[in-house]
């Protein structure tokens, strides 16, 4: 049944196209600023005049326990940068809302829906402004969009691939699946024309595993393995005989990096520099490991301790800027956030294909993401919320459904009691 658009459902909408289509070109600023705070009106609204629950839930509380562990070198004057401490923590906030405002949106499979539907479409729109039609890219040719970084091309690729496979599990139209394949054809392409080390490198362990997997359930074992191995041996043959390809050079400048060989050879010099950050980094901890040095002490002391000088600053780790900014009482709820979603799709991983690959897309997103952009980032943690929140949703004639829904509440949906307790998982492995 297909229910009609609130003027609420088109401002949340709004917003959430406007966090993928300018991404880190404007962020909050401007537009996406504009609806936020419009978003921020009608969802208190929307609270005013509907059930008053206030939906906290442990994802949010993690997230706010790492923001008071980001004041706390403020208030004890440990903070060497303080002006970017304070902004740091105020950024972190506005992310706390947005968490909080898509929190209580997030409440049925249609809503669920709408905010994918939008995501996917803001994505669509930088892809073709950023890359098809101004052929955004930075000096080494690798893509960019409208997202300024070539990792966070990769990056924000990934993160559309994952909503739109879950897209599958909640009963989408068949018009808009054939459009989520198209996209994720086209992710998998910009992937590949960021020349992100890190997501390539995920997205072939996540197919290595996807075969394995695939190979225990068959009922055709040896032959599954034998169609898989040759897949593999057929791409490990073409990158040997294409050692000029970017992407293999992408991935060869961290072997002469790690040899040496980082002068008068292709490349390395980032890795380099990289591994630099991380010794940085890890001695700043060591000066205060239990509340750190407040947001920005990397930033504002890499050039004085640094035995490298290198225009680029940024550390390329989340957990090292948070052991800089916050120390042991930042990095430990930040990583319950990861919790929060790893054991309650753990729990049911083993009888729901669905929540299986919730639990590895969060593996993939820790890997990915958190090592290579800052804490600050806002089209990372609406990915969370939304794997969060589908964690702890059940799986009903083959698709996601909240647990306090029933029948009643979304039409034409099944109960779980009408149905038998295996519906919608997949065969114990």
């Amino acid at each position: 049944m297909k229910s009609e658009l609130r003027a609420h459902d088109i401002i949340i909408g709004a917003f959430a196209f406007s966090l993928t289509s300018f991404g880190k070109a404007l962020g909050w600023a401007d537009l996406s600023w504009a609806l936020g705070l419009l978003a921020v009106a009608s969802t208190v609204f929307q609270f005013i005049n509907q059930d008053g629950d206030f939906h906290i839930n442990k994802l949010i509380v993690f997230f706010f326990l790492t923001i008071i562990a980001l004041t706390l070198p403020i208030l004890t004057g440990r903070a060497v940068a303080v002006a970017k401490a304070q902004e740091y923590v105020f950024t972190a906030l506005q992310i706390a809302v947005m968490l909080y405002v898509f929190s209580i949106y997030l409440d049925s499979r249609r809503n669920a829906l709408i905010l994918i539907n939008c995501l996917a479409f803001g994505y669509l729109f930088s892809v073709i402004v950023g890359h098809f039609l101004l052929g955004l890219r930075v000096g080494s040719g690798r893509a960019i969009g409208l997202y300024n970084n070539a990792n966070s091309m990769g990056a924000y690729s990934l993160y559309i691939m994952l909503l739109l496979r879950i897209g599958f599990w909640l009963r989408s139209s068949p018009k808009m699946k054939a459009f989520y394949i198209t996209l994720i054809g086209l992710s998998l392409y910009l992937v590949y024309a960021s020349l992100s080390r890190k997501i390539i490198l995920v997205l072939f362990l996540a197919f290595l595993a996807w075969g394995i997997r695939r190979i225990w359930i068959s009922r055709w074992r040896l032959p599954v393995a034998i169609v898989f191995a040759a897949i593999l041996t057929a791409m490990g043959s073409y990158i040997l005989a294409h050692p000029d390809l970017p992407v293999v050079q992408r991935f060869t400048e961290v072997v002469y990096a790690l040899q040496g060989k980082t002068v008068g050879q292709r490349g390395g010099e980032d890795v380099l520099h990289r591994l630099e950050f991380y010794r940085v980094a890890w001695n700043l901890f060591k000066e205060n490991p239990i509340i750190g040095l407040g947001g920005g002490a990397f930033y504002e002391t890499y050039f004085h301790i640094s035995n490298f000088t290198w225009r680029k600053y940024t550390l390329h780790s989340t957990y090292f800027d948070m052991l800089v900014n916050a120390g042991l009482l930042g990095i430990l709820p930040m990583l319950g956030t990861n919790l929060s979603i790893l054991v309650p799709a753990g729990a049911r991983m083993r009888r729901s294909l669905p929540h299986l690959f919730l639990f590895s897309a969060v593996l993939m997103m820790m890997f990915t993401d958190q090592f290579a952009t800052l804490f600050l980032d806002k089209y990372h943690w609406l990915t969370m919320l939304m794997l969060y929140k589908l964690s702890h949703w059940k799986i009903v004639d083959g698709a996601f459904q909240p647990d306090a829904f029933s029948s009643a509440n979304s039409p034409g949906s099944p109960t779980t009691a009408s149905l038998p307790a295996h519906a919608g998982t997949a065969p114990r492995p």
